[in-house]
């Protein structure tokens, strides 16, 4: 059964696959590439320029990777622009990635959070306008073991694109990877094209949520300095945390 649990798309299509790579040690991968761009703003009602304001701002807000024993992590965290920048001068672009492995009794896990705010007001008195939009997106979440009874990965990948004009998201994912479970590697990558209309002296806004997380544990060789499993309570509260803050942040 997917673990995709939310999804809500306007105009657009995803394919889902799954190719379970051959891995000699368990791994989680945990992954966001996105790129949000504005391609036009015209007139629609009214007369004369396009008067509006369309700035955005893309940060990191936490990252870090741990381990311990025989096992690494690593995390890599970028987002532009840094400050409130106009959109069609450049780009809003997200890219996250949480991997970590364990090659004998060891554990490890990295995350990375990063949100982005894009502000559109209309100055004019008279015209209503129209503003063109292009989502483009790659997430994955992927995690493998070798031994399903001595190791364990998990891997996390959120995503979504909301608009304060509507209750419902542009496109919003979860995707869980779960060794504990058959679904264990999602690949999803999409071009979604979508506008906004806004009338006089008006204004809106698009909020972009991202997060990764994946966590790896190895205990197969049975010694005595392993390292134990984190209990599941603990992994399924970090994983209710970040569904919490995306409900927060939907709902402000």
């Amino acid at each position: 059964m997917s673990k995709i649990l939310k999804f809500a798309a306007i105009g657009s299509a995803f394919g889902v696959f799954a190719v379970a790579p051959a891995f000699a040690t368990p791994v989680f991968q945990s992954t966001v590439d996105a790129t949000l761009t504005l391609t036009s703003i015209t007139v629609v009602e009214g007369a004369g320029d396009v008067e509006a304001d369309v700035d955005g701002e893309a940060i990191i807000i936490d990252f870090d990777f741990f381990s311990e024993g025989d096992a690494s992590s690593n995390v890599s965290a970028t987002a532009s622009p840094s400050a409130p920048t106009s959109l069609t001068a450049e780009a809003m672009a997200v890219q996250l990635s949480a991997t970590g492995e364990a090659a004998g009794i060891g554990s490890a896990d990295a995350f990375a959070i990063a949100d982005g705010l894009i502000t559109i007001q209309n100055n004019s008195t008279t015209n209503t306008i129209r503003l063109d939009f292009v989502l483009n997106y790659a997430l994955a979440a992927l995690a493998v073991v070798d031994d399903a009874i001595g190791q364990y990965a998990v891997a996390y990948t959120n995503f979504s694109l909301q608009n304060s004009q509507s209750e419902d998201p542009i496109v919003e994912f979860f995707l869980e990877a779960d060794t504990d479970t058959p679904d264990v590697d999602f690949s999803l990558a999409d071009v979604v094209m979508f506008s906004i209309f806004i009338g006089p002296e008006s204004f809106a806004s698009l909020t972009l949520l991202s997060d990764v997380f994946g966590f790896v544990g190895s205990d197969v060789e049975a010694a005595a300095s392993a390292v134990p499993l984190p209990s599941m309570a603990g992994l399924f509260a970090l994983a209710a945390f970040f569904g919490l803050r995306r409900r927060r942040n939907a709902k402000s």
